[in-house]
């Protein structure tokens, strides 16, 4: 059986090899569409303060 992702966005499971960079990422995406609502979720959050 082979190893199931989940998309970060729609949290659509993907199979482990549907991106060959999977290893340099930390969170998976089903396709452009879902990284780019979640580029413009991510820019919507307020900015923390990480250096103090």
């Amino acid at each position: 059986m082979d190893t199931l992702l989940e998309c970060r966005v729609c949290l659509e499971e993907i199979p482990a090899d549907h991106n060959s960079e999977k290893d340099e990422y930390v969170s998976n995406y089903c396709g452009l569409d879902c990284y780019q609502q979640w580029q413009q979720q991510a820019a919507a959050l307020p900015a923390t303060a990480e250096a103090a």
